[in-house]
């Protein structure tokens, strides 16, 4: 989707209009986000999954939120820069492979922090945004969100487990309204994670659930 700011700024987005909209005038005014506005911000949003790339007279923003729900790619080599949510629309054809990361992506199923498998060919990691200057072709990346809990709870195991289950049903209960009947893909990976979201699914009475599982053949951790 598109927001025209003015005649000459534009914002490509996913996501909530007014929300981005809030988060777009923030970053253009203080030319920075912090964690505490963000939080702020998100604090009664239900739905807070967002990414968007803004296009000034003299600078390009782009974001993505605390989960990199949709990504973000950029190319840069020397004086050019390109940005985009489709990697294949920027990558070079005289792009590179690279080795390291091609076996770090055999190895685990992904390649770690901003890298791909192209050198010069990035993505956006989680919780970030991006500051590109036209004049100077001066490129800043800025991480505004890292999961990081630092705060101690001693209570008793009971009530742990009671709040657990509370945040957990709360999570649930916000995704069910927001796939309002539409189907839930659940990818199964073997682990904890994949198999609490689909049984709280079904705990919660939603039918419209389809689950697969994925990696590489003969991996031990497909369920």
């Amino acid at each position: 989707k598109k927001i025209q700011l003015n005649s000459c700024d534009n914002v490509y987005f996913v996501g909530s209009e007014d929300y981005v909209k809030k988060i777009v005038k923030h970053l253009t005014k203080h030319n920075k986000i912090t964690k505490e506005f963000y939080l702020e911000l998100s604090k009664n949003q239900i739905n807070n999954f967002f990414a968007f790339i803004y296009f000034g007279t003299e600078k390009i923003y782009a974001c993505v939120d605390h989960c990199r729900s949709n990504p973000i790619f950029y190319y840069k080599e020397k004086n050019n820069f390109l940005i985009s949510n489709d990697a294949y629309e920027i990558k070079s054809d005289n792009s590179n492979i690279n080795d390291n990361n091609i076996e770090e992506g055999i190895m685990s199923g992904y390649v770690s922090n901003n890298e791909t498998f192209y050198s010069n060919l990035y993505q956006m990691e989680s919780g970030s945004y991006l500051e590109y200057v036209k004049s100077s072709r001066q490129l800043n990346i800025h991480r505004y969100y890292t999961y990081l809990p630092d705060k101690l709870v001693f209570q008793e195991e009971k009530y742990l487990f009671k709040e657990f289950d509370k945040i957990i049903n709360n999570i649930i209960l916000n995704l069910i309204s927001m796939a309002n009947n539409s189907t839930i893909w659940i990818p199964l990976s073997g682990g904890r994670d994949s198999a609490l979201i689909i049984s709280k699914l079904i705990e919660n009475n939603y039918k419209n659930v389809r689950a697969f599982t994925y990696g590489p053949f003969y991996n031990n951790e497909e369920s």
